[in-house]
């Protein structure tokens, strides 16, 4: 008759997160192959997740399922393993998203899941990818590991096991409840990057405007240069925000380079042209030519 034994499974697996790790399952492949071996499952307990094994005591003792179960989980583990935590540099969740499949298509990585909080995992094969390198990669990608609490996250769906995975830990922004973090922190100039552009576009501007409209004696390119300083300050704006919203991933640095260029091409033409342009009026006036005066005879 088989008889039963029930073996604490974060000793031995103690790199899975949870019992529905995919780790979980090689383990009882391993097991459901030894010869002896009936059955094993894994058993939820008031004292956590158990392994429990169904074996044939004629064939197998008590000392030699358990090392079995040992061998087992130590050559899982040697082989795959965890990264889970806090990442920074996730914007909103659509970013989330992307970066999430950029990880999942790293070679090496078995499965990944991220959300907008930052709360990510992946699991990855150390036979074809270090830990050294997967971080290497998550900084590739725009990611910065975070000193944070440990996250749990569902690889199936991206989410905490509550669904609210990563709430805690984005102290000191003052969110309100419920309220969505699909934003950015930080930035070129700090977080109010693009206030600064659009202030300097649109300073440069009226100024430009003023000493063409009111100031006849300053030179010509004095306000062809603020109109093109705007024109610049302008590009640069929307070369920025095309990066922060496309994301730090291939795409998003396609997409902002296409706009860096579309800046330069145009900065070039309007330099080439500059002798063309007319900024306004200049105040000019006309000049009288000379009259022809008739006699009558």
């Amino acid at each position: 008759m088989p008889k039963t034994v029930k073996l604490d499974l974060p000793v031995l697996l103690p790199g899975a997160p949870d019992a529905s790790d995919a780790c979980v399952g090689r383990l009882i492949s391993l097991l459901r192959i030894t010869d002896g071996v009936e059955k094993a499952h894994v058993e939820e307990t008031d004292d956590g997740p158990k392994l429990c094994i169904h074996y044939d005591p004629e064939r197998l003792s008590l000392a030699q399922v358990r090392r079995a179960a040992t061998q087992a989980g130590g050559s899982v583990s040697d082989r795959y393993d965890h990264l889970t935590g806090w990442v920074e540099g996730v914007r909103h969740a659509r970013h989330a998203r992307t970066l999430e499949a950029a990880l999942a298509a790293e070679p090496g990585v078995l499965q990944a899941a991220l959300d907008a909080s930052g709360a990510i995992r992946v699991e990855f094969d150390r036979q074809k990818l270090e830990r050294t390198d997967l971080e290497a990669r998550l900084r590739g990608h725009g990611l910065q590991l975070s000193a944070k609490p440990q996250a749990t996250v569902s690889v199936d769906s991206g989410h905490g096991q509550d669904g609210k995975a990563g709430e805690a830990g984005h102290e000191g922004h003052n969110h309100a409840a419920g309220d969505r973090h699909d934003h950015a922190h930080g930035g070129l100039l700090g977080p109010n990057t693009e206030l600064y552009f659009a202030l300097a576009s649109g300073g440069a501007l009226a100024v430009g405007y003023l000493i063409e409209r009111f100031a006849p004696g300053v030179p010509g390119w004095a306000p062809l240069v603020l109109f093109l300083a705007a024109y610049g300050a302008l590009m640069l704006l929307l070369t920025f925000m095309t990066y922060r919203v496309a994301g730090r991933d291939k795409a998003g640095r396609v997409m902002a380079g296409v706009m860096a260029v579309v800046c330069v091409l145009g900065s070039a033409a309007l330099f080439l042209g500059r002798d063309q342009i007319v900024l306004g009026s200049r105040h000019h006036h006309d000049t009288p030519g000379p009259v022809a005066a008739t006699r009558a005879d």
